[in-house]
């Protein structure tokens, strides 16, 4: 890490340390213009930064408010950084990830939290993220990954009734010929019954955006 890139990590930790998000892309506009390697503070700066701010919340209560604000201010500044570098930012760095289709969306309750963060952070690893927003049904999601053939379908549950609904999800996919697909899990519910995801035949579920990428790197490595 140079002194730089320490300099950068900090002044980023303070801005998302103060839901920052206008100072948060002044930082991101700075470096995408003065650094040769644009896409280092997408795939290093902002992860240490996030790490940092994440180490000062273990141990608290946070709250929904917290977490919307941080992810914003996670979001604008990420985004600063793809509209700069537009198509070539992929061409130009030939991850390996990007042929990995992911499909993420809320489950028959609103809220937005943890899915713009999870799929800020799956974007920046080089993930095809779709997000198709929020599904009412079991048909509706079913429908959705018949149409759009994802390698991955990322679900955000809020309620416990939202996640009883999904037991039988796996079942439907594979009676509509998504078998292939795999499925993971994020939200209250799978975070205070770890069994639940086991119980639905899911791939796994994730409590963090840090694990998220491990789950979806660990899926992979097992395709």
């Amino acid at each position: 890490m140079t002194q730089n890139d320490s300099i950068y990590i900090q002044s980023l930790k303070a801005a998302f340390d103060e839901f920052d998000s206008a100072k948060a892309m002044a930082l991101a506009e700075q470096y995408v213009h003065t650094e040769s390697e644009p896409y280092r503070f997408l795939t290093h700066i902002m992860k240490e930064a996030v790490n940092l701010v994440e180490g000062n919340w273990q141990g608290r209560l946070v709250s929904l408010t917290e977490v919307y604000r941080l992810g914003k201010a996670i979001e604008s500044s990420g985004n600063c950084v793809l509209e700069f570098m537009k198509e070539a930012f992929y061409d130009d760095l030939d991850f390996n990830n990007e042929r990995v289709r992911i499909l993420i969306t809320t489950f028959n309750d609103w809220h937005e939290f943890g899915k713009i963060i999870i799929s800020t952070f799956l974007k920046f690893e080089g993930y095809a993220v779709e997000d198709i927003g929020m599904t009412p049904s079991i048909c509706a999601l079913v429908d959705a990954v018949v149409e759009k053939k994802p390698d991955i379908l990322a679900i955000s549950v809020l309620m416990v009734n939202s996640a009883l609904m999904l037991a039988n999800l796996r079942k439907r996919l594979d009676e509509n010929g998504c078998g292939n697909v795999k499925v993971i899990a994020g939200g209250a519910p799978f975070y205070f019954d770890p069994t639940l995801a086991a119980r639905f035949k899911f791939d796994g579920y994730a409590s963090t955006p840090f694990e998220a990428l491990n789950l979806v790197k660990k899926i992979m490595e097992r395709k």
